[in-house]
């Protein structure tokens, strides 16, 4: 997404532009997911990958980096991660202390104040964020099972 994206990234941003304006203006729920959460032109983070010169929609404060590899954390992530619930929230109702959804990512953001729920990968990711009426999962929720489900059904019935 990086450098292949990267030529593309400002006619994407401005083509969403009115989009995000009328879902803020109007309070429309908002879901970015997976890449989108992170580092695309959807990226909903204020501060996006400045080496990339990819800049975000700017909705939710954060930055986005890179992950950091080692030899047991190999990067892109792909696979199972536990999601840690760190607030009360209905969008995340119903999910059991043992949730798991399937992360496939290269880029993400430190978990901070919008986070609903952290997953660990060598440091506290924001899994899923809400600021406001926009939300986004880092991982795939249409790949996540039950999990996943319960996730895009608890967002459709906000």
């Amino acid at each position: 997404a990086d450098a292949r994206l990267g030529f593309a990234q400002p006619a994407f941003a401005r083509a969403f532009e009115p989009a995000v304006a009328a879902a803020r203006a109007c309070g429309i729920a908002s879901l970015a997911v997976c890449h989108s959460h992170t580092c695309t032109s959807l990226g909903f983070f204020t501060e996006q990958i400045a080496a990339a010169g990819l800049i975000g929609l700017g909705v939710v404060p954060g930055q986005v980096r890179r992950i950091e590899g080692s030899a047991r954390r190999r990067v892109p992530h792909m696979g199972w991660n536990r999601l840690d619930v760190l607030t009360d929230d209905p969008l995340l109702g119903g999910l059991g202390a043992d949730a798991h959804a399937y992360f496939v990512h290269s880029y993400a953001v430190a978990s901070a104040a919008h986070t609903l729920a952290s997953t660990d990968y060598g440091s506290a990711l924001a899994a899923i964020v809400r600021h406001r009426n926009f939300h986004g999962m880092q991982f795939h929720p249409e790949r996540s099972a039950a999990v996943g489900a319960r996730l895009l059904r608890n967002f459709l019935d906000s």
